[in-house]
């Protein structure tokens, strides 16, 4: 891991390099040789003969790399995040990613990693931001094979390091969700969670760690998504149905968010929302 550290702007380098120099020589001598009946080579019909394996995370040379477009949902633990999430991706047929789930999947593996993770979770710390990117990347190459246009991203990013790595290597999202609640309210709500859940992270002794490790990490997020104009906050301290309906009508009132929810791909329009 520490070599992937110290070599990870040489790889970034490279990366570059391929994309602005080296991509487009290749792109033009595959037109030249024209196509291919080989099982492995992009379905694109501008670009009938490039690998799959070829492929960069961006859509620019190939129309069949389009990546999801990215929906960030904010907010402390306990703010309802998921319950927004899942009403949200039912009514519009996007995809909610949670990253914690993917997480405490992970922390589930009888391995190395998996046993760190469980510690770092244990603790109520925050799992290192290369190895939350590292799964959120799996997660949506999946599903960007499968087609998917549109993903409402569960609490993440958790910190500012994580936003900014993940505009660099994945991509830049649509618009921040933030759910609002205030720190007694969202402990009381992970208490009695924790009666019924069986999460690791709902017992008595981390909460607190928690929701102090969320104030001093998140805030930084929150004004950075601010300052960009991506932000659009919402009171979490009301009951489920009043948060998702005023959600619908900020999508509906915001055209930067309209726009891709009735237009993207063919899929359900925000008119679907309400």
């Amino acid at each position: 891991m520490q070599w992937y550290v110290r070599n990870q702007k040489h790889f970034a380098f490279v990366s570059l390099y391929w994309k602005r120099f080296q991509l487009p020589r290749y792109i033009l001598s595959c037109k030249k040789l024209g196509g291919s009946n080989d099982s492995n080579l992009c379905t694109c019909p501008a670009i009938p003969s490039i690998p799959r394996t070829m492929y960069l995370p961006c859509h620019t040379y190939c129309c069949c790399r389009v990546q999801p477009a990215i929906f960030f949902v904010l907010g402390g633990p306990g703010s309802g995040k998921g319950t927004q999430c899942a009403m949200i991706a039912k009514a519009l047929g996007w995809t909610p990613i949670c990253v914690g789930d993917l997480l405490r999947k992970e922390a589930l593996q009888n391995t190395l990693r998996g046993n760190w993770i469980a510690s770092i979770i244990d603790e109520g710390n925050i799992v290192p931001g290369y190895v939350t990117l590292g799964l959120l990347s799996q997660a949506i190459e999946r599903e960007r094979r499968k087609g998917t246009q549109a993903i409402l991203m569960d609490g993440f990013p958790r910190t500012l390091d994580q936003a900014i790595a993940f505009e660099k290597q994945v991509g830049r999202c649509i618009a921040v969700l933030y759910l609002d609640c205030s720190l007694q309210v969202m402990k009381q709500r992970l208490l009695q969670r924790g009666l019924s859940s069986g999460r690791q992270d709902d017992v008595a002794r981390v909460i607190q760690q928690r929701l102090e490790t969320f104030e001093r990490q998140t805030s930084q997020v929150v004004e950075y998504y601010r300052q960009k104009g991506l932000l659009h906050c919402f009171s979490g301290e009301r009951a489920p149905d009043e948060i998702y309906k005023e959600i619908c009508e900020r999508i509906q009132q915001e055209e930067s968010i309209f726009t891709l929810a009735s237009c993207i791909g063919g899929r359900k329009s925000s008119s679907c929302l309400l």
